[in-house]
């Protein structure tokens, strides 16, 4: 048993699906969510080609670029793809599609550790999961036990037939053509029959809270600190990174919104810093850092009549 079918993403642009099923040319599409670990990435074309496949009943699984370089980056990536989905269904894999050379840098036992990460997590939400990468760096970078417990996706084109072997889809063209489709496409054999497989639809719940809401829940101590909070964040399906900085901004304007709020003072004669500093209730060396800037001459003892300190 071997179908052909197609891999796309917004490169391929505004896709014209019902051609694409009548070409008879496609068998099942691969679509890009998205990438990164955050759900602003998602490919701007996912959902249009999603409900194109699902109209024109044409068999779809999905892959996300990734970009990660530790562990905890890809179980982030697997959420983000998870919020993404938002409980689609699917028959094909979700993909990890990692190509990055610093990724690849990190070395042979971590991009496995990533793989697993990332697979697990969308395995525990019901999807199946796989890896795509090169033929080369599938065969020098991904464990046996990683490949032998998910799917795999190789990637060699220019070859009459790939000389890598344990894998499910072969993307054996970057350079394709489909009518329906303007332009290059890339184009796949899937040797293993998924459609007969189980239902691929999320059997966990999808994360449901906002990110402004999290982060306020994070800074009323709910979400515990440092590293157990990165980790009780991606288990419960959500971007650390994304409500870190929301957590991290709410702080930046508490702080702003709670510094004293400075006054002009004109320096007169017989004016000292530690006159003016108890005049105002500060100290001498808060005004002199206040100051410092635009006066680069002040010191404790120097000050001129005229100048206008910042109190």
């Amino acid at each position: 048993m071997k179908k052909h079918g197609i891999d796309v993403s917004k490169h391929q642009g505004v896709i014209d699906w019902t051609k694409v099923k009548a070409s008879g040319k496609v068998d099942f599409a691969m679509l890009r969510a998205g990438y990164g670990r955050t759900v602003s990435q998602k490919d701007i074309k996912f959902d249009r080609n999603y409900e194109g496949c699902v109209t024109n009943n044409i068999p779809k699984g999905v892959y996300w670029y990734s970009y990660a370089k530790t562990v905890a980056e890809a179980v982030e990536e697997a959420n983000a793809c998870l919020q993404v989905l938002n409980g689609k269904k699917l028959e094909y894999p979700v993909y990890w599609d990692f190509e990055e050379k610093s990724q690849i840098n990190t070395g042979k036992a971590n991009v496995s550790a990533m793989a697993d990460a990332f697979c697990s997590t969308i395995e525990k939400a019901g999807y199946k999961a796989g890896v795509y990468s090169m033929v080369s760096a599938l065969r020098s970078y991904i464990t046996d036990d990683i490949k032998n417990k998910y799917s795999v996706w190789v990637a060699h084109v220019k070859v009459n037939a790939t000389s890598y072997t344990g894998h499910d889809m072969w993307q054996y063209s970057w350079v394709g053509r489909i009518n329906g489709i303007s332009g290059d496409v890339d184009c796949n054999y899937c040797y293993k029959d998924f459609t007969n497989e189980t239902s691929t639809t999320p059997t966990t719940p999808l994360p449901t809270k906002t990110v402004d809401e999290l982060a306020q829940e994070v800074l009323d101590g709910k979400w515990g600190d440092a590293d157990e909070r990165k980790r009780r964040l991606n288990e419960a399906g959500y971007s650390y990174t994304a409500v870190q900085n929301a957590v991290n901004a709410i702080l930046a304007k508490q702080k702003l919104q709670n510094a004293p709020k400075l006054q002009n003072h004109v320096v007169k004669k017989g004016d000292t810093l530690s006159a003016i500093a108890k005049k105002y209730g500060t100290t001498v060396d808060t005004i002199l850092a206040n100051n410092k800037k635009t006066y680069p001459k002040i010191t404790k003892n120097y000050i001129l009549i005229g100048w206008i300190l910042r109190v």
